[in-house]
């Protein structure tokens, strides 16, 4: 019987490489395995469809295939040196069972992460090369995934390489939150350094790509790159507390032990002593009189009276209370993260000192068990911004951040009504030194600084 050795000739780097290549395509060294086909239905054995790169020999359909294996097809036998290959996910949030389903990604797939990094030869032409695989948790952005894209991206800049990413994902990581978000602007302003530098970029877009993450590669094509830039940002920093008239003294985004569920208690600040002052407040924040003109004229402009904007249509509002009700300390909650009226009683018995509720980034409807709770506790309870603003409390510090990153950039921001604006003109200049302070103190700072 023939040894590895001799199956697999070369480097013992060489060899290893080869052998993960074959695990990921199913290879084996005996019985033939039987691939059926998702599109025709028609069956061939493992080995047809390896020696035909997985492309049906029946009816031509792609199917999708590991990171190894299409790195094994593409780089010249003898060149693949892996990069970072020994960085692993990190629990970053303390999810519950995440640490027990990397452990079955890996067993499953023998991959540590959802991408692989190399460096390699195509045809004599040294490259680098990240290649992500569906197989783990969906190809999903994690911080290990934007660290190892990020690190291949700077060695490619440092050695003057091109540069190939092959994309495959469904977008960022349930489990990693905000921390998967920001590896957005994290890998995005790598790859913008290295274009800047004239290096080549190269994105593939492999099936399933379904992840803005990752997908945003594609625009580079034309110079772009649109991100959808909101949620889970909004536990981690003091700036919506703020625009909702309150100074957070006290956050807990495990409230009740489940991650990401967010309650806030602080005081009122001293310019806000009432309910209405709070409504004034934000109304002034977010620029709702402007946005009032600007849709007023919009409707004129179009002749259709039916054009809507949610900064409008859903501004802040007071279910229980009244205008002139004073405001003290208060409970900041988000309804989308589950909290519940059994939750606000809760919230209340640990801060009895509380007269104010304050729904922000979603809101309950006015019939809801938690405006009824709120009611029998005889608390105030203010619907803040809606879910759609998170545009402007999470999405312009996001916005600002990448700003900070790379000042050359051009940036705009989508508004519904298919509006698009500068950066520097999005909002009022409320909202815009918001952003850039919250970008500056809570999110990662330039490398120039």
């Amino acid at each position: 019987m023939n040894s590895i050795k001799d199956l697999l000739p070369g480097s013992m780097r060489e060899r290893t490489f080869q052998l993960k290549a074959r695990r990921d395509a199913g290879a084996v060294w005996n019985d033939p395995q039987f691939v059926e086909c998702k599109k025709c239905g028609r069956r061939a054995t493992r080995q047809i469809w390896n020696k035909a790169q997985y492309v049906c020999p029946n009816c031509g359909v792609h199917l999708p295939i590991g990171g190894y294996y299409r790195l094994s097809l593409i780089l010249d036998k003898g060149s693949f040196r892996e990069l970072d290959a020994d960085l692993a996910p990190q629990d970053v949030l303390q999810f519950p069972g995440y640490p027990e389903k990397l452990e079955a990604q890996t067993g499953k797939t023998g991959l540590k992460e959802a991408v692989i990094t190399a460096t390699g030869r195509i045809e004599g032409t040294p490259v680098v090369a990240a290649v992500l695989d569906s197989r783990f948790f969906m190809g999903s952005m994690s911080t290990t995934v934007g660290e190892k894209i990020t690190r291949a991206v700077e060695h490619a800049t440092a050695k003057h390489l091109p540069l190939i990413i092959f994309s495959a994902s469904g977008g960022a990581r349930m489990q990693e939150g905000i921390f998967s978000l920001m590896q957005m602007a994290k890998t995005s302003a790598a790859i913008e350094r290295f274009s800047a530098k004239g290096g080549l970029y190269i994105s593939v877009l492999t099936h399933p790509t379904t992840g803005g993450v990752t997908a945003r590669d594609y625009f580079n094509l034309y110079h772009l790159a649109v991100f959808e830039l909101h949620e889970a940002f909004h536990g981690l920093h003091p700036g919506i507390a703020w625009i909702h008239g309150s100074c957070a003294k006290h956050v807990n985004i495990r409230f009740g032990g489940v991650p990401g569920k967010i309650v806030w208690y602080g005081n009122a600040l001293p310019e806000v002593e009432t309910l209405g002052d709070l409504l004034n407040r934000i109304d002034t924040i977010m620029g709702t009189d402007i946005e009032s003109r600007v849709l007023t004229s919009e409707r004129q402009i179009r002749g259709c009276t039916e054009i809507h904007e949610t900064s409008i249509a859903a501004r802040a509002k007071i279910f229980v209370g009244s205008p002139d009700n004073k405001l003290g300390k208060t409970i900041t909650v988000f309804p989308h993260t589950g909290f519940s009226a059994e939750d606000l009683e809760k919230a209340y018995a640990e801060y009895p000192e509380a007269n104010t509720v304050v729904c922000t980034i979603s809101r309950p409807l006015p019939g809801d068990p938690l405006v009824k709770k709120a009611e029998e506790l005889g608390l105030n309870l203010i619907a803040g911004n809606s879910h759609a603003l998170e545009i402007l409390e999470n999405g312009i510090p996001l916005a600002w951040a990448l700003r900070l990153q790379i000042p050359e950039l051009d940036i705009h921001i989508f508004r519904e009504r298919m509006v698009s604006l500068p950066l520097d003109h999005c909002g009022c200049t409320h909202i815009e030194n918001y952003g850039e302070t919250m970008a500056r103190n809570y999110l990662p700072k330039p490398k120039t600084e």
